[in-house]
């Protein structure tokens, strides 16, 4: 997982100034979603393997590590004011929201497979969703484009 996420940030180093960071960052979302879905769909299916776990789950931490560098940029950048204030808000809510999902999935029950797969794939969700509203809303704050 180390990996995937490592790969994910040089990747988004690469990219960044070539790439518009609204496009990096629902790219990002949807590919957490499309790994997200393949879970769902092998647990249904009876394939649910340590390869096709492990698979998928990098793709998910590759996506992640991918848009963590463009989200925090964006936050930092919105008001230069407030870049240290903004910076840690950032960390609280993704600690905060991780320390959720884990209790969602303890939630699970007897079922902690179905339970990660949920909770992966509403995470998913909220992260496509955040990052279409956040680069149809203010374009100009997530991208790094300069906007006149």
């Amino acid at each position: 997982m180390i990996f995937g996420l490592g790969c994910g940030s040089l990747i988004a180093r690469f990219v960044a100034g070539r790439v518009p960071a609204s496009r990096v960052l629902v790219s990002a979302g949807m590919i957490m979603v499309v790994a997200s879905l393949a879970l769902l769909i092998a647990y249904l299916e009876h394939a649910f393997t340590p390869t096709v776990i492990t698979s998928a789950m990098l793709v998910f931490i590759f996506s992640t590590g991918l848009a963590s560098l463009f989200s925090l940029t964006g936050a930092i950048n919105a008001n230069a004011a407030f870049a240290g204030s903004a910076s840690g808000l950032y960390r609280f809510i993704q600690m905060a929201f991780g320390a959720v999902c884990t209790a969602l999935v303890a939630l699970g029950g007897n079922n902690s497979a179905m339970a990660m797969i949920c909770v992966l794939l509403f995470a998913s969700l909220a992260s496509l969703l955040a990052f279409s509203v956040a680069a149809r809303e203010a374009p100009c704050r997530v991208a790094s484009e300069v906007c006149s």
